[in-house]
This record gives structure tokens, sequence and C-alpha cells, in this order.
């Protein structure tokens, strides 16, 4: 089996099953419920899903598969997907930490733009948001944390100026004008977990100026045991997921966003497991839990 770079030939796949013992009708079976992406995939990931198909592992391998299928209604399943599906439902996680913007709430920051045009000087205004989201992304990889000073510096450095007391008008207009989407199934999964008695984080890069009070206008905040933002740690920085664990085990711990680059990185080199939205969503996930508690179908 290839061991480095991508994996081009889905044959490679097979031959890495069968070479294990797999019964060979079995494992193309199981391929084909699965739609991979070749020149992406990380070999490390591949070598844990081909663990996943040993002898030992296929009745539950199989079972989970088709539990999950049924469900969701989904015909296919990524190969990332399906390993952290099969942890979500394999382990009896103490923590649940998510992600807020697209996850949990779909936040509409049309508006914001309003207060710019207030502050940056007219003549620089059409270069200004030409720039804009790519000095906000990279100021997100490029410091630990979010400052009224620092973002203030990074926009200088740009030719822009807006002083610290104008960034923090700007959070507070934005919790102010900022209309929020409640995800579909993020209620349901909230109130399911803290039933269950889970612990609950939001883990979020923005300032918690702007951030708490749009939970407190959805009605989310009343599931919510903790809030980490940017004004603490930004993913995927260590710190943020270290402050998001805090009292709980890691193993016992799961981190649950849409974007792999800071969540699905951050948790990883957190050492906590995690699983990215695309394929499912937050109102699959809330009834794969909620059918996976009803059986024990690991047993």
């Amino acid at each position: 089996m290839q061991q480095s770079g991508s994996i081009s030939d889905p044959l490679e796949i097979l031959k890495g099953i069968t070479s294990i013992g797999i019964d060979g009708c079995f494992g193309l079976s199981l391929i084909s419920n699965f739609i991979v992406i070749w020149d992406n995939i990380d070999p490390k990931i591949l070598e844990e899903y081909i663990k996943l198909l040993k002898k030992e592992w296929l009745q539950e391998t199989r079972k989970i598969l088709d539990f999950v299928l049924e469900i969701t209604g989904k015909k296919n399943i990524y190969i990332q997907d399906f390993i952290g599906l099969m942890k979500l439902i394999k382990k009896d996680y103490k923590k649940f930490i998510f992600d807020l913007d697209h996850t949990l709430l779909i936040p509409d920051w049309a508006r914001e733009d309003d207060y710019l045009r207030e502050k940056v000087d007219l003549k620089e205004q059409k270069e200004f948001f030409k720039v804009k989201q790519h000095i906000l992304n990279e100021y997100e990889w490029t410091f630990p944390k979010c400052e009224y000073k620092t973002l203030s510096d990074r926009f200088k450095e740009y030719g822009f100026h807006l002083n610290e007391d104008m960034l923090a008008e700007w959070m507070k207009y934005n919790w102010e004008t900022i209309e929020d989407k409640i995800v579909d199934g993020a209620v349901d999964i909230l109130k399911y977990l803290k039933w269950r008695g889970k612990k609950i984080v939001i883990l979020t890069n923005w300032f918690a100026a702007t951030q708490k009070p749009r939970l407190e206008r959805s009605g989310l905040i009343s599931y919510i045991d903790k809030i980490v933002a940017g004004d603490d740690a930004m993913k995927p920085n260590l710190q943020s997921f270290n402050l998001a664990i805090w009292d709980v085990d890691r193993n016992d711990c799961i981190m649950v966003g849409d974007k792999f680059e800071t969540d699905g990185l951050g948790a990883k080199n957190a050492d906590i497991d995690y699983f990215i939205l695309g394929k499912f969503s937050i109102k699959d996930l809330f009834h794969i839990m909620v059918e996976k508690d009803k059986l024990d179908i690991w047993e």
C-alpha cells in the first residue's frame, strides 16, 4: 500500500484490505459506500481506516455503517466522516466543544460594513473593502488571540486607520445588527446533551463582545457551560483548546466545527477527537446520538 503522498488509485485501497485478510467481496461492497477524496486524503487517516476494517471490527463496522445510513438517509460517506462517526457512536464523551459561526449560528454580517463606511476615509474605502477579509483571515492565523491593539496595528500596516475605540464600537455594532439564523438541529442537540449531563463549550475565534450577546439573543446561552472566545485564544492555537478542555480529560472531549483548518487541525494538535460538518449536519448528529443511545449497537 502506498505510504506517502496522495492516493491516486482506488485499487491500492482494495489491495490493502485484502492483504490483511478481509473478504474481497465485503471489502468491495464497503468501499462502494464511500466517496474518497483521493488527492487530499491524509495517509494516516487511511491507515486508521484500514485498521477499522480488520476482521475483529468487521461486524461492528458494517453494523454502524448501516445504522448511520439508515438514520441519516445518506447513500455514501466520506472516510474521514465515517471514522469520526465511529468514534462518536462508540465513545461516551463528557464534553462537547462547538464552534459557533456556521456550526450553531449562521450569521448575516452584511450590515457591519455600514459602520465601517462611516469610519474609513472615503478615498480608501474601495481598497479597504477589497482586502478587509484577507486582513482578518491573516490576523486570525498570525496572532494567538484577539486584541483591539494588535488588530488596529494590523490594519495600520495596510494603511488603514481604525483605532482601538473604533474596533470596540465595531464589535458592539456587530452584535446589535447581525441577524442570526439558528442552525437546524442546534437547539435539539444542545438540549439533548445538557439533558444527558454533558458539558458544552463554545470555542469561537471572534471577540466575546460580539459573540456572547449573540448567544444570549438566540437563547443558546442557556445550554452553554463555558465560552472561549478570541479574546482568550484563537483556533487552531493550542491554548484555545486547552482552555476549552480545561477540567475534563482530553480523551473525553470532542470538537464539532465546520472548518478543518481551525477546528479539525486545532483539535488534532490538542489530541482530542473532532468531527467536521459538511456531508453530515448538526441535525444528522443529533439523530445519530439519540438513536445510538437507545441501542448498544456495537455489542
